[in-house]
């Protein structure tokens, strides 16, 4: 059967002390690199920490574990954006190691060493509506799940409201949130990470997808942005 999880880390690059991960036609690559950048931001020093440590773990797999994992990519395709139909990327068995792990490091899981059983059919995240003022960001009317399913939500600093395309500034402010009866109030989390509330006038671009924590799988990424009000 062929399968199109989507992968909530759908494009690695960027280089993680000893690894550096590319992405080429046929999937992501790693190598082995020892320079790294030399200024960094906390959060661009946990994903090269998490890239680094999901790859060690990789590295040392059994050669039956590689061979599971490159037996269960051939299964897989990449659905990244604007694709065109039979132009999907073939994922390597490390490509999906990594991304299945990452997943689930995010969440504060230790990595699974052989691959999940079945592809899992993660949904949309699909929600009402989101606000974004000084004082509040929520989205309401999520639909609701499996329990095992934990949104992993991204957002950007505010923009001028002028620009049309700002997703790929987004940071994770929260991979593993729990919504409450429908409701997903991100607004200290947002305040936390980013150590700023939004400014009314400006523009924030948002992109949420669900994880499954047991095998690392993720929907797709719903993506909207939302222009500061004042207070509703």
């Amino acid at each position: 059967m062929k399968a199109r999880p989507s992968i909530a880390f759908d494009k690695f690059s960027g280089t993680a002390k000893e690894v550096t991960a590319r992405d080429t036609k046929n999937g992501t690559v790693l190598s082995v690199r020892a320079k790294q950048s030399q200024v960094s931001t906390p959060a661009q020093k946990n994903i090269r920490a998490m890239l680094t440590n999901t790859g060690r773990t990789y590295r040392k797999l059994s050669d039956e574990q590689q061979r599971a994992w490159s037996l269960f990519a051939k299964d897989i395709r990449s659905n990244r954006p604007n694709t065109l139909p039979g132009q999907d990327t073939r994922l390597t068995g490390c490509s999906v190691f990594m991304r299945h792990n990452c997943n689930r490091a995010l969440l504060g899981l230790s990595p699974i060493k052989w691959p999940p059983e079945e592809t899992v059919a993660v949904p949309d995240f699909s929600f009402g509506n989101v606000t974004v003022t000084p004082a509040l960001i929520e989205f309401t009317g999520i639909a609701t799940h499996s329990s095992g399913l934990r949104l992993c939500v991204t957002m950007t600093r505010g923009i001028s409201r002028g620009v049309s395309q700002g997703w790929g500034k987004a940071v994770i402010i929260d991979p593993g949130f729990i919504p409450d009866r429908g409701v997903a109030d991100v607004t200290r989390i947002y305040a936390s990470v980013l150590g700023v509330t939004p400014v009314v006038g400006e523009k924030y671009f948002i992109t949420a997808y669900w994880i499954d924590r047991a095998t690392g799988f993720a929907g797709q990424r719903t993506l909207c942005s939302r222009e500061c009000v004042a207070a509703v």
